[in-house]
């Protein structure tokens, strides 16, 4: 539904949008939306948006021309997460236990610390890391981990929360290692026998927050109301969670609390302008300082840099933009509001500014001369797109690229073949309810490309 709804638009801005805030399938469609439908994708910053938003590692961030995980020489400090899987009993408790932890894992950054506790019935019959706390790095191995895990029935949060204190406190006792912010999730059906009074003040001693998610729950009223002073004294949130696609969502925002290190608002600036920024901003000629941005570096490849913070020790960018597929992406990584952006509220040329980006980023109105059909028979779609000549008359061969969005966000090659002079078809299978959303580009005579869009509903 999503999909179909964004489809109908020319382009699309992430305004301080949280990555919680959208679903797997939006964020698998917004990749395909700009590279596959010709779309554009604006992404401005604030304190919910790029990492520190949850973007790494989305699908979304493909699109968008900086990276969002900087090294760790431009990064203030670490953050450390853990995760504590207590077995939930409701359907498919396990699998929605791994897609919790690695959707956590993929909203870090690649120098913050991860682990996984778990508990092991049989001969162990113990609290144990599925996971040790470390650098989660190319996050192969926490995902691993995380996939392999077994998620027992715990019988009390204590050990849990010992294993996981007495890790950070070594890591930067022993390693060497100071954390910004020290996190914790439980996920649990809430049977748990909670911690000891000298366990929650040793969590707190130690600036650890714990965030508790009752799933599904079948303990008692004591028991919830255990999870959620947890929380509460320890600084984390409580969440009582029926519906279970809801947690990844909420896996991500917890996350993302140890992630604040990417949020730069040391001192006010003024950005520098690249020279001949080409693309949106070609007559830029100065913008008033921000206060703050979100730390990203530039993209390799294709994506330029037209706004800047030059330091001593780096290049960080404010406005970017590249060409991506058939469609095209911004990222302002600072925000047009009271917080950075104040000056730019009052600036005289914002509204030119920001009509320039837009414009730009925005799909190229379908040729004149393309038609495009599309109905359904039986278990499959016909698609048919006709050239006409400028006079009536059909053209000749018709180079025509097609791309087949399904409803789950998912993007795939359609391919077209010459069924006649200035036509083409293609059929794809039924497989899924919901909109499959067609786009078809065909290079014009000037060197451009021009795209028309289709669906067919089920």
């Amino acid at each position: 539904r999503a999909a179909t709804t964004i489809a109908g638009f020319d382009a699309v801005v992430l305004a301080n949008v949280p990555r919680w805030a959208i679903d797997p399938a939006t964020d698998r469609f917004l990749r395909g939306y700009v590279h596959d439908l010709g779309g554009g994708l604006i992404m401005t910053g604030g304190d919910r948006s790029f990492g520190a938003g949850g973007w790494i590692d989305s699908e979304t961030a493909a699109a968008i021309p900086v990276e969002m995980d900087p090294p760790q020489e431009r990064q203030m400090v670490r953050g450390v997460l853990g995760l504590i899987m207590h077995s939930c009993e409701m359907a498919e408790g396990n699998y929605w236990s791994e897609q919790v932890a690695i959707s956590a894992i993929e909203a870090l950054t690649a120098e913050d610390y991860a682990g996984i506790v778990t508990f092991e019935w049989g001969a162990a019959n113990e609290t144990t890391w599925a996971h040790p706390l470390q650098p989660v790095g190319d996050k192969s191995r926490a995902i691993a981990a995380a996939r392999r895990m077994t998620v027992g029935d715990m019988p009390d949060f204590g050990p849990s929360i010992d294993l996981l204190t007495r890790g950070i406190a070594e890591l930067e006792a022993e390693g060497g290692v100071r954390f910004g912010q020290r996190h914790g999730i439980i996920i649990s059906d809430g049977d748990a026998m909670p911690p000891s009074e000298a366990l929650i003040e040793r969590a707190i001693d130690l600036g650890l927050t714990i965030t508790t998610v009752m799933v599904a729950g079948h303990g008692s009223a004591i028991d919830r109301l255990n999870m959620e002073r947890l929380a509460q004294f320890t600084g984390g949130t409580f969440y009582e969670v029926d519906d279970p696609n809801a947690l990844p969502e909420i896996f991500i925002k917890e996350a993302v609390v140890v992630s604040r290190s990417l949020i730069v608002d040391d001192a006010p600036f003024v950005p520098t302008s690249v020279p001949d920024p080409g693309g949106p901003l070609r007559s830029l000629s100065g913008v008033p300082p921000l206060l703050g941005y979100v730390l990203t570096v530039p993209r390799e490849g294709l994506a330029r840099v037209a706004l800047e913070r030059r330091t001593t020790e780096s290049l960080d960018p404010i406005y970017a933009w590249w060409n991506h597929g058939t469609g095209r992406a911004i990222a302002f990584t600072s925000d047009f509001s009271g917080r950075w952006g104040r000056e730019w509220l009052a600036w005289p040329g914002a509204a030119a500014f920001w009509e320039e980006s837009v414009r730009w980023a925005m799909r190229s109105a379908a040729p004149r001369d393309l038609v495009l059909r599309t109905r359904s028979e039986g278990a499959e779609a016909i698609v048919e797109v006709e050239s006409m000549a400028e006079e009536g008359g059909p053209r000749g061969f018709l180079a025509a690229e097609g791309r087949l969005v399904r409803p789950d966000g998912t993007v795939e090659v359609l391919p077209l073949r010459q069924t006649g002079p200035g036509r083409a078809a293609g059929r794809f299978p039924i497989e899924s309810f919901g909109a499959h959303l067609v786009s078809v580009a065909v290079p014009g005579a000037d060197g451009t490309r021009g795209t028309i869009q289709g669906a067919v509903t089920v």
